[in-house]
């Protein structure tokens, strides 16, 4: 079976004063997963618009921050 390349960033964000790291995953075409400390919190989608489709509501502040790391990765 061919494994499939994942295609991934990480990086570190303080939210209310404590730091966590973060890891986002490209999961399908404008689909990105959300993990904060090796946990997955969310999945995130772009059209348009951005859009949380899983996990507990995220914080609006924690959501624009992830979706901007997102954006700003991509556009490198």
């Amino acid at each position: 079976m061919e494994s499939e390349e994942l295609h991934s960033f990480a990086f570190c964000e303080a939210i209310s004063g404590v730091e966590h790291a973060y890891r986002i995953t490209e999961q399908a075409d404008h689909v990105f997963g959300v993990e904060k400390d090796g946990v997955l919190i969310a999945e995130l989608s772009f059209d348009s618009v951005w859009k949380q489709l899983s996990g507990n509501p995220l914080e609006n502040q924690l959501f624009q921050k992830i979706c901007d790391r997102i954006e700003d990765h991509y556009a490198q």
